[in-house]
C-alpha cells in the first residue's frame, strides 16, 4: 500500500508540473499575440506575479492535493465499509458525526480561499511595484 501511496503521489506531481508548464507556455504565447494598446490599456506589471501564483496553485493543486483527496476519500468510504462490518453500532455513530465534520471542513475550506485570494491580491499588488522599479532602474 505504501508503494502504491508513493507511486501514485509521484504520477500526479509529474503531471502537475507538466501541467503547469503548459500553462506557463501558453500564457507567454497569448501575451505576445497581444497587440501594443492592450498593455497600455492594461497594467500588465502585475500579471506576471499573479500568473506565478496562479500556475503554482494549479501545479500544488493537480499534483499533490488530488493524489491526497482520493487517497482521504478511499480510507473514509473503507472505513465505513469496515465499521458497518464490524460493528454496527458504531458505525452508525460516526455517521451521526460526519455532517459536523463535514461543515467545519466547508467553512475551514471557505476561510483558506478567502485568505488565498487577499494573498494573490497583495503579491501582485507587490509584483506589480517590484517589476516596475526593476524596470526604471538605470545602469550607468
Amino acid at each position: 500500500a505504501f508503494g502504491c501511496g508513493v507511486i501514485g503521489t509521484w504520477a500526479f506531481k509529474i503531471t502537475g508540473e507538466r501541467q503547469s508548464a503548459q500553462y506557463r507556455k501558453r500564457y507567454l504565447q497569448a501575451i505576445l499575440r497581444q497587440d501594443v494598446g492592450w498593455h497600455d490599456v492594461r497594467a500588465t506589471m502585475g500579471l506576471s506575479a499573479t500568473f506565478a501564483q496562479q500556475t503554482l496553485l494549479v501545479q500544488g493543486g493537480i499534483g499533490s492535493k488530488i493524489s491526497e483527496g482520493l487517497r482521504f476519500l478511499g480510507q473514509a468510504i473503507f472505513g465505513y465499509l469496515i465499521a458497518l462490518y464490524y460493528n454496527a453500532p458504531l458505525a452508525v455513530l460516526m455517521f451521526c458525526f460526519a455532517p459536523i465534520t463535514f461543515s467545519s471542513s466547508a467553512m475551514l475550506v471557505t476561510v483558506t480561499e478567502k485568505t488565498a485570494r487577499m494573498v494573490q491580491r497583495a503579491f501582485s499588488a507587490a509584483g506589480s511595484v517590484c517589476t516596475e522599479v526593476l524596470a526604471s532602474v538605470r545602469t550607468v
